[in-house]
């Protein structure tokens, strides 16, 4: 009935055709959902929380099959994919100029080279550095997450965006301290824990392995 009366009015005529472009568009709106499917979770995954202290899964290691003990560069996509999510990060954040220092606990080559390459790549866009062994002491930390975050309370947000950016570098739970005493846009991370990598670099923190720490210098 449509059809017919399409064919008899002409202003419903050309109504009838202008409005199958925008089927077209809705159907495969609608076939590409089903291809893709729901979107995947991000790499930060809240796992617990207290007033002071939230606890987060950095990445998925659902995928990997097997870690080694020694240190493994990381490969060249994981550099890029890295690089790319500092420099989203840099511009969506570039008005508050956040900082991250990155800490490595003693007795552990793997670990220091882990916080170096850390350090290279926010430094890249001006967004942090390796603190070097030696110059500072570590945060005195202890507990079971072999990684230890330190922002102010009201930069919880852009540390859960600045760790998503470095989740190609690097994987495990991480402790997150809300601290007030921290200046805004000031954060910290300690490495604490012995990493192991994949075949491509990622380095996975899966425990603490950490003794009496210093405490940084004013």
């Amino acid at each position: 009935m449509f059809w017919f009366s399409m064919a008899r009015n002409p202003a419903i005529k050309y109504l009838g055709w202008g409005l199958i472009p925008l089927f077209l568009v809705v159907l495969l709106l609608i076939l590409l959902g089903r291809t893709w499917g729901p979107a995947e979770p991000g790499p930060v995954v809240v796992l617990d929380r207290t007033d002071q202290v939230q606890k987060v899964r950095l990445g998925s290691l659902a995928q990997v099959e097997r870690l080694e003990d020694h240190y493994i560069a990381p490969g060249a996509q994981r550099r890029e994919r890295v690089l790319q999510g500092l420099s989203r990060f840099r511009a969506d954040y570039k008005q508050l100029a956040p900082r991250l220092e990155i800490y490595a606990a003693p007795g552990s080559v793997s670990r220091r080279k882990v916080a170096t390459r850390l350090g290279e790549a926010l430094a890249n866009y001006g967004l942090g550095q390796a603190v070097p062994a030696g110059e500072h002491g570590v945060p005195a930390k202890t507990g079971e997450s072999p990684i230890w975050m330190r922002v102010s309370p009201s930069d919880l947000n852009i540390a859960h965006r600045l760790l998503a950016a470095l989740s190609p570098y690097l994987a495990g739970e991480i402790a997150i301290e809300m601290d007030a005493g921290v200046g805004t846009g000031s954060m910290s991370l300690t490495l604490l824990g012995e990493p192991r990598f994949t075949e491509t670099g990622l380095a996975v923190f899966k425990g603490a392995d950490h003794g009496a720490l210093g405490m940084p210098e004013e």
